[in-house]
């Protein structure tokens, strides 16, 4: 008998996965090796006024942008800075490279940098004006981590916080307690990567006046919404729903039609849900015929149902949206229409109704007339109207105020039998918050857009 022990033969797929997991490895010490050697010689060559270094992923931001808004000439960093060691050596050859350096903007994982430490960097240069962004990692990153984990940084991020909004020489600006940007797949490529469009929004709200500006008085507001909002989404009812057999078409004024990347109200309801969405928004439509207005919502709605591009402004958002169904029409097997107009009916002064039901030049005629081209079309779609949100103007033209129109939406809606979706009354803006998301007093910025979309999203689960 063979007494003698047979040595454990490892399974095939590790044996494969052992030399995949050291190429890999090798491959990312290559590229970083690559990018730090790419990286100091620009900051020895080039000019530049600008510099941006971060700890997360900024490839999807443009070096032109802050040309374009800022006057800046800035040189943006490829490779990630993993601690405070190399930060310092980046600095170090910054300020060695000859260039007049007025600005540094650092994105900053407060989980790998102290405030402390930050301060202390940016005392080591005073004529250098720092701007801080600290990662805004994305919902489902916080999701993933195990609990000592999201303890861990969510401490990090708590502690970095107030720290560093009393530091002398830095502007602190956090985006990551912003549920409308971490919670919205549809703005990320990774865990820790905008899309452009969404960079180009953080970059651009990096000031004084974005409104995401740190300080001593809103750092414990800040601290609280963070994890709040971390621990809603590490929770079972956050889910999302799974509207992947939806298409949704839109048709709006500029609530739609202004707004074409995910942090519009249509991007927000794919991103969040999967549905399939066509932006058939007009900015600045009126749902009512008048002599100023070459086509309106039941034109624009003939058009859809007809296919018929010839009748649409070509410069407009409803005629690429409508254009997007007609070269992609929907897979999907449910279809909604999502009708959102009253606003500038109500700027415009037209009447809501007259003795003629179908009179488009009234707002109720004319989305009546609307509505009942689209059941005529789409027998099975539901069709959903959405009252103008609240605004704090006076009662316009003709002594109507906006809840007239809004009212007046409700009761016609009962009447087609089609769903309503009351953002006068229950969107969550009225008299005593309009300005945190009607900075005009009219447009909803990201926040406002992300409420819409959360209603229209909540409608279409019912």
């Amino acid at each position: 008998m063979n007494s003698q022990r047979k040595r454990p033969v490892l399974p095939y797929f590790i044996l494969i996965l052992i030399p995949c997991a050291v190429l890999t490895a090798f491959f990312l010490w290559l590229h970083s090796t690559a990018a730090r050697r790419s990286d100091l010689k620009r900051i020895g060559s080039e000019t530049y006024d600008t510099v941006f270094l971060s700890m997360y992923p900024i490839d999807t931001y443009e070096e032109g942008d802050y040309l374009h808004f800022r006057g800046m000439t800035v040189l943006m960093a490829e490779y990630l800075i993993p601690d405070f060691s190399t930060l310092q050596r980046y600095m170090k050859h910054i300020t060695e490279s000859g260039n007049a350096v007025s600005t540094v903007y650092l994105g900053i994982r407060p989980d790998k940098v102290s405030a402390a430490e930050v301060s202390a960097l940016a005392a080591s240069c005073p004529s250098i004006a720092f701007e801080v962004v600290p990662a805004y990692p994305s919902a489902e990153y916080w999701r993933q981590l195990s609990e000592a984990e999201y303890e861990r940084i969510l401490t990090a991020y708590c502690d970095f916080l107030p720290a560093i909004s009393t530091a002398a020489g830095i502007h602190t600006y956090f985006f990551s307690a912003a549920e409308w940007l971490i919670s919205n797949p549809a703005l990320y490529t990774e865990d820790f990567n905008l899309t452009a469009d969404a960079a180009q929004f953080v970059m651009t709200h990096s000031d004084c006046f974005g409104g995401y500006q740190l300080t001593s008085e809103n750092a414990p507001e800040y601290s609280a919404a963070l994890r709040q909002l971390t621990a809603a989404q590490r929770s079972a009812s956050a889910s999302r729903p799974d509207l992947s057999d939806t298409a949704v078409v839109f048709f709006g004024d500029s609530l739609f039609g202004n707004y074409l990347d995910g942090m519009s109200i249509p991007g927000a309801v794919s991103g969040l849900t999967g549905a399939a969405v066509y932006n058939c928004g007009y900015g600045g439509n009126p749902a009512a015929m008048n002599e100023k207005t070459l086509i309106t919502l039941p034109g624009i709605a003939a058009a859809f149902a007809e296919q018929d591009l010839t009748v649409l402004p070509r410069e407009a958002q409803v005629y690429a949206g409508v254009a997007e169904y007609i070269a992609h029409p929907p897979q999907a097997e449910k279809l909604c229409f999502v009708i959102s107009y009253g606003v500038n009916d109500y700027l415009n002064g037209q009447p809501v109704a007259s003795g003629d039901p179908y009179d488009i030049t009234t707002y109720t005629g004319a989305v009546r007339t609307a509505v009942s081209c689209l059941q005529e079309n789409y027998a099975d779609a539901r069709i959903f109207l959405c009252t103008p949100a609240y605004t704090p103007s006076p009662c316009g033209r003709n002594d109507l105020c906006l809840q007239d129109y809004a009212d007046a939406l409700i009761g016609l809606a009962s009447e087609l039998n089609v769903d309503v979706i009351d953002n006068y009354r229950y969107l969550g803006i009225d008299q005593t918050n309009y300005s945190v998301y009607l900075p005009d007093q009219l447009h909803p910025n990201e926040e406002g857009r992300f409420l819409f979309a959360q209603q229209i999203i909540n409608a279409l689960c019912k």
